[in-house]
């Protein structure tokens, strides 16, 4: 049943990021798709993220991560707030930046609806419920 389960998850994860990497063009971003993963990684409240958190969540090296900030911190798209210590540097999104993360939201959206078409409400709110706790469940796995 675990594996079984499991292979579905993947499956699922699998077909969300291929509808929104196929549907990606549709959009004329100003970015490549290989960068879609900064747009959800950030948050949609105004909050910044350390860089080392989007480095190790999105799992790419520290001079990568460096020079896509930079791009997109010189086109207007990100800031970055230095603190006190210059190893820690926050990041965050910019108006330009939000709108790109809208966007590519609702495309996931979209994807999200399709899924789980013929579900009715209480459905998806206890598929929510049971998702969070499966999460919380692995949380401290590494």
């Amino acid at each position: 049943m675990a594996r079984c389960l499991l292979s579905k998850m993947g499956d699922i994860s699998t077909k969300a990021r291929d509808y929104i990497v196929n549907h990606f063009s549709e959009l004329d971003l100003p970015l490549p798709k290989k960068h879609i993963p900064l747009f959800f990684l950030l948050p949609k409240n105004g909050e910044l993220l350390h860089f080392k958190s989007i480095q190790e969540e999105w799992g790419i090296s520290k001079s990568s991560l460096s020079d896509i900030l930079s791009r997109y911190y010189g086109e207007g798209y990100i800031l970055k707030e230095d603190s006190l210590d210059k190893r820690c540097v926050e990041i965050g999104l910019t108006p330009k930046g939000h709108d790109i993360q809208a966007q590519l939201l609702a495309l996931e959206e979209e994807f999200v609806q399709r899924m789980l078409e013929g579900f009715d409400p209480e459905e998806r709110e206890l598929m929510e419920q049971q998702i969070n706790r499966m999460l919380s469940n692995i949380k401290d796995i590494t």
